[in-house]
């Protein structure tokens, strides 16, 4: 709360002097550790699998320190003297060039891995993992819209992460999955739904929205994972299928007639004299080896 009281405090003193767009997204990059998008997602994965009490403590905590981190900002609004209208998002007049988002996807993935301080062969998989992520919500928010993107982000990103996982030189899930996890989770519009909704007495739209996204990312998540199960263990029992042979037709001393029609089993009548010759006993004592029988008959 202190960090965004801090922060909030500098930015709504420098606003009126220094053209600085909108001073309430321009907080969300000081306040991007705090933000609690992680914790509302996981806490919502663990409620769907059944954990109520793990489920309901983290998604209680989430909301906690996304009302603190609103109090903070509008406390210092308070004592500045911020009108109510300046807690209003401004629109965006025009996005940013189309090359900047893959170079935030590099320079998100280069971070995560300086902050795991993960071995240099793991770079490429973290890389990977995120740009998955990064184009199945960018093909959601195309094909099913901006508010549950995530969830195809979440679904295309799990069975990938499972994957590498799996591989003899891949990397360990919890190295690819968080970073990937990271970028999907929508902590900067919740903060910002709930400032305008007690500021402003608007934005629960914006924070809805953010609700919306956590549910969608979480399903996906649980989604991708059931299916990675299923077809991995579907491809090894696959793999592992064979047909094994009736007893009647693999053994018994005297097999019955419809056995003995079956080529390649014991006592079949294709197998001609190779099959009795092999099944018949071998007798030591007829020839003249070196075998103890014969030694101790020539002793």
């Amino acid at each position: 709360m202190f960090a965004a009281f801090a922060s909030a405090l500098a930015v709504f003193l420098i606003a009126p002097y220094v053209d600085i767009g909108d001073p309430v997204r321009l907080l969300i990059a000081p306040l991007a550790t705090f933000l609690p998008g992680g914790a509302l997602t996981t806490g919502t994965m663990e409620l769907a699998a059944g954990q109520m009490l793990a489920g309901a403590s983290r998604l209680v905590l989430g909301l906690v320190q996304l009302g603190m981190l609103a109090f903070g900002i509008l406390a210092a609004g308070t004592i500045v003297g911020v009108a109510d209208s300046d807690y209003r998002a401004l629109d965006q007049a025009a996005g940013l060039p189309i090359w900047i988002a893959p170079l935030g996807v590099v320079l998100f993935a280069v971070g995560n891995y300086l902050h795991f301080s993960a071995p240099p062969a793991t770079f490429g998989w973290v890389l990977l993992a995120i740009a998955t992520a990064y184009a199945g919500q960018a093909a959601g928010a195309v094909f099913v819209g901006a508010t549950v993107s995530g969830f195809i982000g979440a679904l295309a990103m799990t069975p990938v992460v499972l994957w590498i996982a799996s591989l003899r030189n891949g990397a360990p899930s919890q190295l690819t999955f968080l970073p990937a996890f990271w970028l999907l989770v929508p902590g900067a519009a919740g903060l910002v739904g709930i400032t305008e909704a007690v500021g402003a007495q608007s934005g629960l739209e914006d924070f809805a929205t953010s609700l919306t996204a956590v549910m969608s990312i979480a399903l996906g998540v649980l989604i991708g994972t059931a299916l990675y199960r299923v077809v991995h263990h579907g491809a090894a029992e696959i793999a592992q299928f064979h047909i094994e042979m009736p007893a009647a037709l693999t053994g018994g001393d005297d097999p019955p007639l419809w056995a003995r029609l079956v080529p390649g089993t014991p006592r079949s009548f294709w197998g001609g004299r190779r099959s009795r010759e092999a099944d018949r006993p071998v007798d030591r004592r007829a020839g003249g080896g070196s075998g103890p029988s014969s030694q101790a008959t020539e002793t």
